[in-house]
């Protein structure tokens, strides 16, 4: 990933969080995995309602390409933004387990997982993203 692209990422993220009270970040492995299907579709029907009442804006995290990562968001229908971070910026930041590469069923795909595979992960900031009000991850 370019810098401008490492940018592109932080700047968004910051700026979604002088926007917004509170910021999700959901990280999940891509839109082949069926965990993360389902684990997304409840993200969407039972936490996105109350955390936008509190003031809060969901955004998924996916160490797949921007294509897959839209396809992910098409194909599970939810209402939040998804977005492509192959360089693992996010998960390296907060914590995020990263399986290598060459552990995961991709080992063989030229362009997939660069620098790894994020594993799904919740983290929610606070104050402008001084505060981690939880992070989850397995």
């Amino acid at each position: 990933m370019s810098a401008a692209s490492t940018q592109s990422i932080l700047a968004t993220v910051k700026a979604e969080l002088k926007s917004n009270d509170h910021l999700a970040l959901v990280f999940y492995r891509g839109h082949w995995c069926p965990f993360c299907a389902g684990y997304l579709k409840t993200i969407e029907k039972e936490f996105v309602p109350g955390f936008k009442a509190l003031g809060g804006k969901v955004i998924a995290v996916t160490s797949e390409s921007e294509p897959l990562a839209k396809k992910a968001k098409d194909t599970w229908g939810t209402s939040f933004v998804h977005i492509s971070d192959p360089s693992n910026i996010l998960a390296e930041k907060f914590g995020v387990h990263i399986t290598p590469k060459e552990k995961t069923f991709h080992k063989d795909h030229p362009t997939e997982y660069p620098k790894g595979m994020a594993q799904p992960a919740l983290v929610v900031l606070s104050d402008a993203g001084k505060r981690q009000l939880f992070n989850w991850h397995i």
